[in-house]
């Protein structure tokens, strides 16, 4: 089967899966940041630790577990708690905020190398547009229930 079948067909199954679950995309957009952190910044301490334990361990899975354990997390704790009718709204942060998740495991698995040469050239000479552009969509969602109209004037009875 097509590498590039079965790696869409897993990014439509988690976009899916969070879609449905109604977890808001600002609080993963906010995880999957948190998860990268952790994962350059405390991977090398937790990896010293993991080491007595698993002597066969790469640190890069040590890195990432610590990039995917935030997003888990949010997911299992903050599912339900957008309400139904922004499901379809919220579909489209989300949506990049996974493919940002997507862009940063690719350092740990390299799925982009099984990608074809030209969708491979399109995601990673694009990463920072991808992630600014997943940054930038993740606070409009986050902002607009929030912004309000012009204030409404009433007519006044002379």
């Amino acid at each position: 089967m097509d590498t590039t079948l079965v790696l869409g067909i897993i990014a439509l199954a988690a976009w899916l899966g969070t879609v449905y679950l109604r977890v808001p995309p600002t609080v993963m957009f906010l995880s999957i940041l948190v998860g990268k952190l952790f994962a350059e910044e405390l991977s090398d301490e937790l990896y010293g630790f993991v080491i007595n334990f698993l002597p066969n361990i790469e640190a890069k899975y040590v890195q990432l577990f610590l990039l995917l354990i935030p997003v888990a997390l949010t997911v299992l704790l903050m599912k339900g708690t957008t309400t139904r009718s922004r499901m379809l709204i919220n579909g489209l942060p989300l949506f990049f905020s996974l493919l940002t998740l997507a862009l940063f495991i690719n350092p740990y698995i390299n799925v982009v190398n099984n990608l074809e040469e030209s969708q491979r050239i399109l995601l990673t000479e694009n990463e920072s547009y991808i992630v600014a552009f997943a940054a930038t969509i993740t606070l409009i969602s986050a902002w607009a229930p929030h912004i309000k109209g012009l204030p409404k004037h009433k007519k006044h009875k002379n």
